[in-house]
């Protein structure tokens, strides 16, 4: 069963990121945490290539899984209320030219609220 499959994998992936999200350190948990991908390669294995829902999911992450494995330092662990922080930024930010994205960052890293 892939779900089960899924759950193992995801659980085992996380302990090459100390069992917590990069960002919060919230402790991992079998639902709520996604591994996200700092950049893409030719052939990538990617989440938006797979079906809606649990199934497509849970074969995304068996097929992920040597992937991560083979180069850890690609990938971050986050709770996906951070993945959707930073899939939102990032879609923003994306429009930049490079040089006002690395300001934009600046200017975030400046900003107190």
């Amino acid at each position: 069963d892939n779900m089960l499959r899924s759950q193992e994998i995801m659980k085992s992936l996380s302990k090459l990121y100390d069992e917590r999200c990069f960002v919060t350190h919230q402790p991992f948990k079998i639902n709520g945490f996604v591994l996200h991908h700092l950049w893409y390669i030719d052939g990538d294995v990617i989440r938006k290539n797979y079906p809606k829902g649990v199934k497509g999911r849970d074969q995304y992450i068996v097929d992920l899984e040597p992937l991560v494995r083979e180069q850890p330092f690609r990938f971050i662990l986050i709770t996906n209320g951070i993945h959707t922080k930073l899939d939102h930024v990032r879609n923003g930010v994306s429009r930049l030219k490079r040089i006002n994205q690395y300001r934009f960052i600046v200017a975030l890293l400046l900003t107190r609220k």
